[in-house]
């Protein structure tokens, strides 16, 4: 009888053993994928930024150039320097 109980109680503990290792390795999938998703993000951040930085340098630059040339018609800051609406992003 004492036996039966210690095997029981065994087979419990294994398969308890089991469980948990099952969700620990999801949850380390779980987050090797979280941690690939994350490093692209910001890796998309960088180019976007990048980009970001190149427009706002032409808006500049044209606005200078405007200024400087003899075209009376210059667009305000607003204008020049707004961000597209009808630009795609690149996702």
């Amino acid at each position: 009888m004492r036996r039966r109980q210690v095997n029981s109680n065994f087979k419990k503990v294994e398969t308890d053993a089991f469980k948990w290792k099952q969700k620990y390795e999801e949850a380390s999938k779980n987050v090797l994928v979280l941690t690939m998703a994350n490093k692209e993000l910001e890796e998309n951040a960088v180019v976007q930024q990048k980009k970001l930085s190149q427009l706002e340098q032409l808006c500049r630059a044209l606005s200078s150039r405007q200024t400087n040339s003899e075209n009376p018609s210059v667009p305000s800051e607003g204008e020049c320097c707004a961000p597209p609406h009808d630009v795609p992003s690149s996702q």
